[in-house]
């Protein structure tokens, strides 16, 4: 004998999906350790992060920045770069949010800022690296044609790069190098003055693939411009720190025999 559903009856199937659904989730994070690593009280974020609500993730992440209680902490920040970094990548978000992708780098920068002993940093790690990916990409292409307002726009996306991370120094030459292309010299002066005495004991053995393009392009770039700039010797220095490590990478040849003449 057939069964006929009662007209209730998909809205009970639609409920027991979703704490199905749930459930999943709860089991999902505890297996990767996720609660045991954040506070307790956040785990309404993560539910909805990883449920792909960002909105109401984004509305409830936002109060939290906002009471006294909670806007010194740095999960909710967090959570704020990540969903609106999906919903950069998302096309139903296109129209109504444009500037995703800024707000994920902006709501990152906060983040570090208060994740001054980098407490969730490595829980998140893969994020971060996708982060700088697609923020690398963004730059580049800001990069092209070299006019003014897309130096302009390459430049504060460098600047997020090394406020999310300051040890990056890949992020911090390309930052440089074009704050000195758009006269922004007073900024990339102070910069530099910080980070000419490091970039000797840079070691490309920490870096991932992306931060290693970012390092030699950045060296390249900087050198460039000193070479532009009448400093041939400070650009040979600067080739030199890269020397050892992208010497058989054509691109990097090419600039290094460049900045010798």
């Amino acid at each position: 004998m057939g069964f006929a559903p009662t007209a209730s009856e998909p809205k009970k199937q639609s409920c027991m999906l979703r704490t199905f659904s749930t459930s999943i989730i709860f089991i999902f994070c505890l297996s990767f350790g996720l609660f045991a690593q954040q506070e307790d009280k956040y785990n309404d974020l993560l539910i909805l992060y990883v449920d792909g609500d960002y909105e109401k993730l984004i509305r409830k992440a936002e109060k939290y920045t906002e009471k006294s209680d909670t806007r010194r902490d740095a999960e909710p920040f967090l959570y704020l770069s990540k969903a609106y970094f999906e919903m950069s990548r998302l096309e139903e978000f296109r129209d109504e949010y444009p500037k995703a992708f800024r707000d994920a780098l902006k709501y990152a920068s906060k983040y570090r800022r208060k994740d001054k002993e980098l407490e969730y940093w490595d829980l998140h790690k893969d994020f971060f690296v996708e982060l700088r990916s697609e923020a690398m990409r963004e730059a580049d292409i800001h990069l092209e044609d070299r006019d003014p307002r897309g130096l302009s726009q390459a430049a504060r996306i460098y600047k997020s790069l090394v406020d999310i991370d300051p040890d990056d120094a890949g992020a911090a030459l390309m930052y440089g190098a074009t704050l000195y292309t758009i006269n922004r010299r007073g900024e990339a002066d102070m910069l530099m003055r910080e980070w000419s005495p490091k970039l000797g004991s840079v070691s490309v053995d920490r870096m991932d693939d992306d931060q290693k393009e970012m390092f030699k392009f950045g060296l390249m770039f900087y050198a460039e411009y000193l070479k532009d700039d009448g400093r041939s010797d400070s650009a040979r220095a600067t080739m030199a720190i890269g020397y050892p490590f992208f010497k058989d990478d054509n691109e990097f040849k090419i600039v290094y025999d460049q900045v010798q003449r």
